[in-house]
């Protein structure tokens, strides 16, 4: 039990270690304050202060980071651009054509065209063309 007294440092990283292991599997960045939290431990170790003082400074730190950093890095990792995957990627851009289009696709065997399906188009090579649908 002396040493932990005399090295509680040591006891603080291992916390801020396991924290930090925690985080990698989670990913919320709960975990990653709290690890910060234990940080504080860690330097309030370092200056050799009372049990106590090491553990308010830890929870202080955590409590400071949860509310005050959090918020902000969640909202900057959450608020990127939509992703749009697919063919929906391609709506509204432009492409060149290749090659003459002279029938529509084959269908399936068991598919029939419906008459809703449009008709296919068929642009002449090397004409411009936007995606609409």
């Amino acid at each position: 039990m002396d040493w932990l007294n005399d090295h509680a440092w040591a006891a603080w990283l291992g916390l801020a270690a396991m924290f930090g292991v925690a985080e990698m599997f989670s990913l919320d960045l709960i975990f990653l304050m709290l690890a910060v939290g234990a940080m504080g431990g860690v330097v309030a170790g370092a200056f050799d202060a009372p049990l106590a003082l090491q553990v308010l400074v830890a929870l202080g730190t955590s409590l400071a980071t949860l509310t005050l950093l959090r918020p902000p890095l969640v909202a900057r990792l959450h608020g990127g651009p939509d992703l749009r995957l697919g063919t929906g990627k391609l709506i509204g851009t432009q492409g060149v054509v290749t090659a003459q289009i002279t029938r529509p696709p084959p269908l399936a065997p068991d598919r029939s065209r419906r008459s809703r399906d449009r008709p296919p188009v068929r642009p002449h090579e090397g004409a411009p063309w936007v995606s609409r649908s």
